[in-house]
């Protein structure tokens, strides 16, 4: 090799001869002596005169001159230190010594145009320089350098210079772009693809640029699998990562000692291709809580079931305290669920809400879902609202005897218990819970018979507007219910003489209708029952409450309508209570209905009232 000098007149290399090639100024005999010479230069000194006048000068004034020029030189070195230092994060390593000698033909400066010296501190040595370089060239290179970096912040930088006037800055732009790790967490926007195609297609770096355009294009670049060889340890897991070849993927993933984003990139890949095996994913464990969510949410975008993966899931929802990574494993067990497992699930905290939702939608078997209900229940979580209770609600779901079997037990959730009820009903008929439910309207009270009426309301109005709320008085159907017609009017009694439901509409409005709407061969059943004194009593306190409101008060004389009818023995007594409710204006015109009612009813003449 040659040797080569920098010419001190036009500051590029030549050789080391008499007299430069590129300008034909002499050749400095000393190299010490390019300082001085380049300052004769400055202050206009002709280039054949200047090595003349330098063998003229004196050694202080000479040495005068070169410290003047070495102190700037000094400043110039460290930009270029800098920029050679950005350059190992870079494919090309060019730009340190053109930047060198852009900066050395600007030499000496002129007064107050000298480049900053930057003082570093310790730290960050690329993000003091990014903050501090007045180089413009070394401020967009340390963008790139950043960005490789995973330093995404630089994004918008980085992106801005796909479109530098230096193609090399461009093409180093969309390498640092495009990078697998890149791609990967900070994502590309589809609408720069058009320009990183352009530029990667042209890249001097062809095997960089064939992994990235794989990456990107897959049905346009297939993978090259010959670069799954390439002595660049990168450029093979990139390559890995484009082939359906998944073993090399699947030895990363389970190193431990392989670096955690390349592992995490694994892992994505082999859960994109539905092939994540059961040995593999023991592994997932290691990566971090953020990595595992994504890494379960690939698995749960395949909207399938992973039963080889029921131990590892399990495992991690075990041994995880982010809840967001225990809802994502839970997810994905949830779509085929074995009653052992969704009883494991529920196990690892029986106090989540969103588990025990996710267990509800899922389709467990019966007898799971019941106990799942029960354990709710004693957790204090089981609520009609809860989201998933619609599904659990569903034929073949919860059993239909969920609710009768836990109603004792619940104390403080009836009124959820009720709901639920009313849920299963909507669903499909089952008159032995309807039953139960229309027993609560009258066993109940305070929250759990207004949450009982509303929910007969709104089953009734399902099918009729016209339908009697919580059921049509008739013999059949209350033997049935409840048994005996003496159970059900002792429970009716005890209903109507309690105050709290007279405040509340869900309650007294059905109850008006239920109340004057009987069959007609429902008081036969009556008067022979022993509580119908007790009934009547009832009836006739209901009707002097003056806190009373709505047409509660009138519909109630139609019991004493059908009773005084029907019993003889019965008619003298609520007769009297009738006259006398005749002589309150309030009650004149209705009372004297219902006295005229009986009369027709039983046929006496009019003189015998």
């Amino acid at each position: 090799m040659r040797e080569e000098i920098r010419c001190f007149w036009c500051v590029r290399w030549t050789p080391v001869a008499r007299y430069c090639r590129k300008c034909g100024a002499d050749v400095l005999e000393d190299p010490a002596l390019y300082g001085a010479a380049r300052m004769l230069k400055d202050a206009g000194a002709d280039r054949f005169a200047i090595p003349k006048m330098l063998r003229e000068f004196d050694a202080d004034r000479i040495e005068t001159f070169r410290a003047i020029y070495q102190s700037e030189a000094a400043i110039v070195a460290a930009h270029v230190s800098d920029l050679e230092f950005i350059q190992t994060f870079l494919h090309q390593q060019v730009w340190s010594s053109e930047l060198e000698d852009q900066l050395l033909s600007q030499l000496p400066w002129p007064d107050g145009k000298a480049l900053q010296l930057i003082r570093y501190t310790d730290g960050d040595r690329l993000k003091q320089i990014a903050k501090l370089t007045p180089v413009q060239l070394t401020a967009n290179l340390v963008a790139v350098a950043l960005y490789s970096r995973r330093d995404w912040e630089q994004q918008t930088e980085v992106l801005n210079l796909l479109h530098s006037d230096d193609s090399r800055i461009a093409e180093e732009s969309a390498l640092a772009l495009t990078h697998w790790r890149a791609l990967l967490e900070a994502g590309l926007t589809r609408q720069v693809h058009q320009n990183v195609e352009a530029l990667l297609q042209q890249s001097r770096f062809t095997d960089e640029a064939s992994v990235r355009l794989s990456a990107l294009f897959p049905a346009k670049y297939p993978a090259n699998r010959s670069l799954l060889a390439s002595q660049d340890a990168d450029i093979r897991f990139s390559a890995a990562l484009n082939t359906t070849d998944l073993d090399p993927l699947r030895a990363v993933a389970k190193d431990e000692g392989a670096q955690q984003t390349a592992r995490y990139a694994a892992f994505l890949r082999i859960t994109d291709s539905g092939n994540l095996d059961p040995q593999t994913a023991a592994s997932i464990a290691t990566l971090d809580d953020e990595q595992i969510v994504r890494v379960l949410d690939g698995l749960s975008r395949k909207k399938q079931a992973h039963p080889l993966l029921t131990d590892v899931l399990l495992t991690l929802m075990r041994n995880n305290d982010d809840g967001r990574v225990r809802n994502r494993a839970a997810t994905i067990l949830s779509r085929d669920l074995s009653h052992e497992t969704a009883l494991a699930i529920f196990k690892i905290d029986p106090k989540d809400r969103d588990t025990a939702s996710l267990l509800l939608r899922s389709n467990m078997p019966t007898e799971t879902f019941a106990i799942i209900g029960a354990r709710l229940i004693d957790t204090g979580l089981f609520a009609g609202s809860m989201y998933g209770m619609d599904n659990a609600a569903k034929a073949g779901r919860m059993p239909e005897g969920f609710v009768p079997a836990n109603y004792v037990r619940a104390e403080e959730q009836r009124e959820h218990l009720i709901r639920f009820a009313e849920n299963q009903l909507g669903e499909r008929a089952c008159e032995p819970l309807q039953d139960f439910l229309i027993r609560k309207c009258f066993e109940e009270e305070g929250a759990a018979q207004h949450a009982a009426w509303s929910s007969m309301s709104r089953l009734v109005k399902c099918e009729s507007y016209t339908a009697v709320c919580p059921f049509k008085l008739e013999v059949k159907a209350v033997n049935r219910i409840f048994r005996s017609m003496d159970e059900f009017l002792r429970l009716l009694t005890r209903c109507l003489r309690r105050e709290e439901w007279r405040d509340d509409v869900i309650i007294f409005d059905p109850m008006s209708r239920f109340l004057r709407y009987p069959d007609d061969d429902v008081w036969l059943f009556v008067c022979g029952a022993g509580f119908v004194r007790d009934y009547i009593v009832a009836i006739i306190e209901l009707i002097d409450c003056e806190d009373m409101r709505g047409s509660v008060r009138s519909d109630a004389f139609y019991p004493l309508i059908g009773i005084g009818a029907a019993c003889p023995n019965l008619r003298p007594e609520i007769e009297s209570e009738l006259r006398r409710l005749a002589k309150e204006t309030q009650f004149e015109s209705v009372a004297d209905y219902a006295l005229r009612r009986i009369q027709q009813l039983t046929g006496l003449p009019e003189d015998k009232q």
